[in-house]
């Protein structure tokens, strides 16, 4: 029976957890067939865990504690990415998420927007509250 549970587990496409106040998100890492994840509302501070979720099309991590977002640049098919209310200030691990179409980086750190121009797919940017002082 739980070799059948963990088969399950292994191929959910689809998963949230939001308002939970969760912090480590490492049992994530094997959840390879992920397309969709739902982190909002936590305390989540290390993302490094989804580096491996290469599937992930949809992701969202608003109102958390994240600084460093390098572990995103290999999840290249993301076309949804929505990091809100964190504490980025180094975009450029985005540059290489060129499928990006919905990218969200409001209530940030960000100065620099430059690494956004490799992004030709972009259709929807949100960059509200900011310490942009360039375009």
């Amino acid at each position: 029976m739980f070799s059948l549970a963990c088969a399950i587990i292994a191929l959910i496409v689809l998963l949230g957890f939001v308002n939970t106040q969760i912090s480590d998100i490492s049992p994530l890492k094997s959840l390879t067939n992920l397309t969709y994840l739902w982190l909002d509302n936590n305390q989540i501070r290390d993302i490094s865990p989804l580096q491996s979720l290469t599937n992930l099309t949809s992701l969202t991590f608003g109102n958390n504690q994240i600084s460093d977002i390098s572990p995103l640049q290999s999840l290249t098919n993301l076309t949804y990415l929505w990091l809100d209310n964190n504490q980025i200030s180094d975009i450029s691990p985005l540059q290489s998420l060129t499928n990006l179409r919905d990218l969200s980086l409001s209530y940030n750190q960000i100065s620099d927007i430059s690494p956004l121009q490799s992004l030709t797919n972009l259709r929807d940017l949100y960059l509200f509250n900011n310490q942009i002082s360039d375009i």
